[in-house]
């Protein structure tokens, strides 16, 4: 019996630069992800870019190309680029649109995402990512922002306090949905 979790298919893509990867599907089950036997995944530059030990994956339409290597038990998903020279393994997520690159290591339970949720037309302008929240130039978790105190929101800014009155319940309402949304995935 064959150890082999993936086999690369003769669908192809070819990036920009040339290189030329190949979509992939599962030759055995993968439970803790819910994939099962000729399932497609993602898509990878050579085998050696998915280990065949642990439950790693790539799914979607997300890339692994170089010499970058997802093993352990990590998952690779979305849209997301994994390249360079980069590592994602342990029980670590890389989704969404986000870029892992270079000499990157993304280990142990970490996430990487770029799903943001962007608010703009207030006096500042409001970045959500994953279980984050920036407002003008502070940028802070979401549960930080939930507990400052009304001194910490005033030091902030001049407008702070008017602003975090006025808008903290719909924009921490917001967050809490984009989180929800973020950890579902």
């Amino acid at each position: 019996m064959s150890n082999l979790k993936y086999e690369l298919t003769n669908e192809t893509l070819e990036l920009p630069s040339g290189v030329v990867l190949h979509r992939i599907r599962t030759l055995r089950d993968i439970p803790c992800y819910g994939i099962k036997v000729g399932d497609i995944g993602g898509w990878l530059q050579a085998e050696g870019n998915l280990s065949h030990d642990g439950n790693s994956w790539v799914s979607e339409d997300s890339q692994v190309f170089g010499d970058s290597r997802v093993f352990g038990n990590s998952r690779v998903s979305g849209d997301s680029q994994v390249f360079g020279n980069s590592r994602v393994f342990g029980n670590s997520r890389v989704f969404g649109n986000s870029q892992v690159s270079g000499n990157s290591q993304v280990s142990g339970n970490s996430c990487v995402s770029i799903t943001t949720l962007n608010i703009t037309g207030l006096y500042y302008n409001i970045t959500i990512v994953d279980n984050n929240i920036h407002i003008g130039c502070q940028g802070h978790s979401l549960a930080a922002w939930e507990n400052f105190t009304a001194e910490e929101i005033a030091n902030m800014d001049d407008e702070a306090t008017e602003f975090w009155t006025e808008h903290s319940n719909l924009i921490l309402s917001l967050a809490k949905q984009h989180q929800e949304k973020v950890n579902a995935k």
